[in-house]
C-alpha cells in the first residue's frame, strides 16, 4: 500500500535527506510517531494541520491501521518503507512547510493583555493555571493548579530577568505529566515559542539562544525524545500551525479570541492549553 505526502515540515524534510533506520513509538487514530536513528521523532499524520516534524498524508479512513507499535521502518530520500506491514510513504511530491513570517497589525501591550484574557477565559476550565498566569485569579472559581508554586517562582525570576533562575525554573517543568509530551514540557514549549517569535517585542533583553543553550541538554536528559524535539523546534521559532495561529492571534489583531481558543483545543488533548500557559508567561513578562 502506498500513501502520498502532501506537505512535509521543514525539520522533517531535513531529516529525510539521508537513509536511516526508524521504529514506531506511537500509533493513534490521527497518526504514527517514528523515532529516527538521528534522535528525532517525525509524525505521519492523517490531519491537515502542518508542523515542523509532520508529514501530512493523503487518503481516507484509518490510513495507518496496518502499522503496529515497535514496527521497524526504513527511511530513504523520497520514501519511508514499513517492510512488515507492506506500507510505503511517498514524499517525492510533498511541499515543504515552515512557520510563516510574522503578521502585521501588532497590538499595544494593553490590547494584547486584554486579548490574552479573552482567550484564557475561553479555555481556563480545561487549564486551571491560566487564571493565575493571565492575571485574573481572583475572578474565577477554577481550582488551584498543582503547579502554582512553580509558576509563581518562574514569574518572579522573569520579573527580575534572572537568567539562571529562569533556566532552572523552566527546567523544573520537564517531564511533569504523562504521555509523549508531558504537560510541563508543553508549558516550556509555549514559552520558548513566544520568546523566539515575539521576544524582540516582549522581552528583547532575554536571549532565547542563551536560554536554550542551557535548557535543551537538560530536556534531552529529563523528558521524552519527542518533547525535547518539540522544544528544540520551538527554540527555532517552529511549531504546529495551530500554536502559531493562537500565539500570533494574541499578539495581533487577527484571528479573534474564539478562533485562537479553538486552535489551542485542537492541538492534543490538553497540550494546546498547557502551551498557552507558557505563552502567557512570556507575554506577561
Amino acid at each position: 500500500m502506498k500513501i502520498k505526502v502532501s506537505h512535509i515540515g521543514s525539520i522533517a524534510q531535513g531529516l529525510h535527506t539521508h537513509a536511516q533506520a526508524a521504529s514506531v513509538i506511537g500509533v493513534t487514530s490521527r497518526g504514527v510517531f517514528l523515532h529516527l536513528a538521528s534522535r528525532w521523532v517525525i509524525y505521519l499524520s492523517n490531519e491537515a494541520q502542518r508542523g515542523p516534524l509532520t508529514l501530512n498524508c493523503t487518503g481516507q479512513g484509518d490510513l495507518f491501521q496496518p502499522i503496529t507499535h515497535s514496527e521497524k521502518a526504513e527511511i530513504s530520500p523520497g520514501k519511508i518503507i514499513f517492510p512488515t506491514s507492506g506500507m510505503v510513504i511517498d514524499t517525492n511530491q510533498a511541499l515543504p512547510w515552515q512557520a510563516p513570517a510574522l503578521p502585521d497589525a501588532l497590538l499595544t501591550p494593553d490590547e494584547r493583555m486584554e486579548k490574552l484574557r479573552l482567550v484564557a477565559g475561553l479555555v481556563h476550565t480545561r487549564q486551571p493555571a491560566i487564571p493565575i498566569v493571565a492575571g485574573f485569579a481572583q475572578q474565577t472559581t477554577a481550582p488551584v493548579h498543582a503547579l502554582t508554586p512553580q509558576i509563581e517562582d518562574l514569574q518572579g525570576a522573569l520579573a527580575e530577568r534572572q537568567r539562571t533562575g529562569i533556566v532552572s525554573n523552566l527546567a523544573g517543568f520537564f517531564g511533569l505529566g504523562s504521555g509523549l509530551t508531558p504537560s510541563g514540557d508543553d508549558l516550556v514549549m509555549g514559552f520558548l515559542l513566544a520568546l523566539q517569535r515575539w521576544g524582540h517585542v516582549l522581552a528583547p533583553e532575554l536571549e532565547v539562544e542563551e536560554l536554550t543553550r542551557h535548557l535543551l541538554p537538560l530536556a534531552y536528559q529529563k523528558t521524552t525524545t519527542l518533547s525535547a524535539n518539540l522544544l528544540e523546534c520551538a527554540s527555532l521559532g517552529q511549531a504546529d500551525e495551530r500554536l502559531l495561529l493562537a500565539l500570533d492571534g494574541i499578539m495581533t489583531a487577527n484571528p479573534d479570541p474564539p478562533t485562537c481558543a479553538a486552535a489551542l483545543a485542537a492541538w492534543g488533548n490538553t497540550s494546546g492549553h498547557d502551551a498557552l500557559v507558557g505563552m502567557a508567561l512570556c507575554i506577561t513578562v
